[in-house]
């Protein structure tokens, strides 16, 4: 199918929040496949209808290669964790050849209702190249993420937003997180007249996926703190003030 949902995590945060988001897709019966892509070995995942595993260092190498050069790396705080959040970076780039419409949900999240072919194509139309949750004034909210590789300038984005990392670019940033290298790659590609992205949300900064209209019956963004909590206090606000 041109669609496909993507993420990313390992054994350890399965178990801890993983399992959640998968118990989620197929609860809320979705129609498009879910890549995984994990750091071990996936024999240790369950099997799950339309849930495909994927070895995230057999498929690409140079992810392990980053994490090895820099795993010793001191870490002041989570914006210079850049092994961290290098892992969903190589992942969004392997399963952009996967080709058509890729959508990467954070595993921390859970589908609330089935996202169909309609709301999919509201979040990212066949126009757009990306589609982001951008916050003025700071860095973009990426636990949810469209890449529209139908459009031949992804491939240069990939690339670029790749080797941010292959090439240890990433370092001359000031922060290192994939917020800032998703960042950065929007940044470059602007200078192309081609590239065109959509702004998810209001644009204001906290939890935005959680005020989205758009998303907010769909997906919930249990992120930091919230993983224990059945829904984000943020996205229980925001419901109440539609009653």
């Amino acid at each position: 199918m041109d669609k496909k949902f993507v993420t990313t995590m390992n054994k350890r945060l399965f178990d801890i929040y993983g399992k959640d988001l998968l118990v989620s897709y197929v609860n809320t019966n979705q129609k498009y496949s879910i890549y995984v892509y994990v750091e071990d070995d996936i024999s240790v995942y369950p099997i799950i209808n339309n849930v495909n595993y994927v070895s995230l260092y057999d498929e690409e190498p140079e992810c392990k290669k980053f994490v090895e050069r820099h795993k010793d790396l001191p870490v002041p705080s989570f914006m210079f964790d850049a092994v961290r959040f290098c892992y969903k970076v190589f992942a969004q780039c392997n399963a952009s050849k996967l080709g058509g419409k890729i959508y990467y949900v954070d595993a921390d999240s859970v589908f609330l209702k089935s996202m169909d072919e309609e709301i999919l194509e509201q979040i990212m139309p066949d126009t757009v190249c990306t589609s982001m949750y951008h916050r003025n004034g700071l860095y973009t909210e990426t636990g949810f993420v469209g890449f529209n590789m139908n459009h031949s300038i992804m491939n240069s984005f990939i690339n670029y937003y790749r080797n941010l990392y292959v090439t240890d670019k990433i370092f001359h940033m000031k922060h290192h997180t994939d917020c800032h290298t998703y960042d950065r790659t929007r940044k470059e590609m602007a200078k192309d007249d081609r590239y065109i992205e959509k702004k998810l949300g209001d644009g204001g900064k906290g939890h935005i996926m959680a005020r989205c209209k758009l998303i907010h019956d769909y997906l919930d963004h249990r992120k930091g703190k919230r993983k224990n909590q059945k829904t984000s206090p943020e996205w229980n606000n925001f419901e109440q003030g539609r009653k």
